[in-house]
């Protein structure tokens, strides 16, 4: 490399060397001589950023590197200097983002440019112009927050049966690659709630078919919490999509940023979701803070159906589907001595009342929990070796696990979801693992005859889904922003502490892996209820007609 400024052109004559005229124009030499005074000796200019994608919420400084070179292309030096001087420009104009100096008149002066972490800002152009020198030979640099990144994982369901009988069906298990990108997005919150948007897409390729699933999570980070307040996603299927939207009535505190190991605390889980399917049903739900809800289902059949869950385990499938049979719909009492009573309800037309249709052994106790959540810190947990996290990175390090647990006495189903989170020092999440479980105790497709309920506590299907993601190989570490899932940096080489917000990284890391899982599995819990509301349509259509009602 040619560099100005460190040998004199005498002592390069004695030398043997050649070098370059005084007008900038290169001789035969390879080393520029001194300019007269006046003369302007800068050609080119290049400017570089140590960290152009830092994440979105956290102020950060990060160096400028400006590098001028003369008309031989030999690089400018101290003790030379910029004649005329150089001076920089931002093409931001929002005050978020500010440079520390913005006139340079020789090599070596400090600069930075200032960021606080608005996501106002998606991407600026630092530049430079020098009386004399063409645009064209200026090269700037585009800083932006946020960045795209990419985690790659697998997703693996599996599905097991267990009626009261020998099942029909064997174990089932399908596992998809997992590829993730990541970006700052710009949609506003549809609730209306401040938060900052991170725009996901997520590819599982199966070994017959991939599916997409973009997802927009709402986040903010205060001093104290990572904080949630919705998502909504939607996949790929065409020519409409099924989508989901998520509103949280208090944001989910996902992580308490600074809290010693043994901190644990709880969310509500009270929220409106709503949820439009590819084949045209609608369903509109508010859950309570005590995990009870109502949910109102539209069907493409222009029948409608409204399930009401109590607090005290008992709860109601009312609608228009099965009007012909004179039933409005189904009523499912509390257990009492460890039985569930389940009633027809019969329509106010038909003198209304109910009538009784089954009575099942209790799959959940009496004054049940329809809703428990804990969340709790670890200040040191070893690296679960399913993740291969870089020895750069130690061998543990903070971990935040969240688990919840619902119970739906109506569709018939429990889950158990857990969530953990591992952060390294200086780098934020390395490492996170989803696992849930559901387990449905009312047949869906009449494996059993006229059997639609279970006569002992066992479930009759048991779905256990597990994700793990990591980041993917090559990618930057500025690009360490709202990471989707668990991330494991594929390169030996050791986090910079300057270019790294851990607390900050975890938290949007959870943030958004909690959406992605929660959409994926709240589908799955969607299309049981669809097929349970299908199966006890055929199930009266079949019962009546033995007795002659069509």
């Amino acid at each position: 490399m040619k560099i100005r400024g460190l040998i004199g052109p005498a002592f390069a004559g004695a030398l043997g060397l050649v070098v370059s005229g005084c007008g900038g124009g290169s001789q035969s030499g390879t080393l520029p001589q001194t300019r007269p005074a006046g003369v302007s000796n800068v050609a080119s200019v290049t400017i570089s950023l140590a960290n152009a994608s830092p994440p979105v919420g956290k102020p950060v400084t990060i160096p400028v590197t400006v590098t001028a070179r003369d008309a031989s292309g030999a690089t400018i030096v101290a003790p030379a200097s910029y004649e005329p001087a150089i001076t920089l420009t931002n093409s931001d104009t929002s005050g978020h983002t500010k440079l520390s100096t913005t006139t340079l008149t020789a090599p070596g002066t400090p600069v930075t440019l200032s960021y606080d972490g608005s996501a106002a800002v998606t991407s600026i152009t630092i530049g430079a112009t020098v009386a004399g020198v063409p645009a064209a030979n200026i090269t700037g640099a585009t800083f932006t927050p946020g960045a795209p990144a990419t985690y790659n994982g697998s997703l693996t369901r599996a599905d097991t049966y267990t009626y009261p009988v020998a099942s029909p069906l064997p174990p089932t298990s399908t596992t998809a690659s997992v590829a993730l990108a990541v970006t700052t997005g710009t949609s506003p919150n549809p609730a209306g709630a401040t938060g900052t948007d991170v725009h996901t897409v997520q590819n599982d390729a199966y070994a017959l078919q991939t599916t997409v699933q973009t997802t927009d999570t709402w986040t903010a980070t205060t001093a104290a919490n990572a904080l949630l307040y919705g998502f909504q996603s939607a996949d790929n299927v065409t020519p409409t999509p099924n989508t989901l939207r998520w509103e949280y009535a208090t944001p989910q505190v996902l992580d308490e940023i600074s809290a010693p190991g043994g901190t644990t605390w709880t969310n509500s889980p009270q929220a409106s979701v709503h949820e439009n399917d590819a084949d045209g049903e609608v369903a509109v739900r508010a859950i309570g803070a005590d995990g009870s809800y109502s949910e109102n289902d539209t069907y493409p059949t222009a029948v409608s159906a409204t399930i009401a869950v109590k607090p005290n385990g008992s709860g109601t499938n009312l609608g228009t589907a099965w009007a012909q049979y004179q039933i409005e719909g189904f009523v499912y009492q509390a257990p009492v001595a460890g039985k569930i009573a389940i009633l027809f309800q019969y329509y106010p037309s038909q003198g209304g009342g109910t009538q009784p249709f089954q009575t099942v052994t209790a799959w959940f106790p009496a004054s049940p929990k329809l809703y428990t959540q804990t969340n709790s810190v670890t200040a040191s947990a070893a690296f679960p070796s399913t993740c291969n996290v870089p020895t750069a990175y130690g061998a543990s390090g903070r971990l935040v696990t969240q688990t919840t647990s619902t119970l739906d006495p109506v569709i018939g189903f429990t889950d158990a979801q857990t969530t953990k989170t591992y952060s390294a020092a200086n780098a934020g999440a390395v490492c996170m693992t989803m696992t849930d479980v559901t387990s449905y105790y009312y047949d869906y497709t009449n494996d059993q005859g006229y059997l639609v309920f279970p006569f002992s506590n066992t479930p009759q299907q048991v779905t256990t889904t597990t994700q793990t993601l990591a980041i993917a190989s090559g990618t930057p570490y500025g690009t360490f922003t709202a990471r989707t899932a668990s991330a494991v940096a594929s390169s030996s080489a050791a986090p910079s502490s300057t270019t790294r917000a851990p607390a900050i990284l975890s938290s949007q890391t959870l943030a958004v892996a909690h959406s992605g899982f929660k959409a994926e599995v709240e589908r799955a819990h969607a299309q049981h209820a669809k097929a349970f509301h299908d199966f006890l349509t055929r199930y009266l259509a079949a019962r009546f007609a033995q007795q002659g009602v069509r």
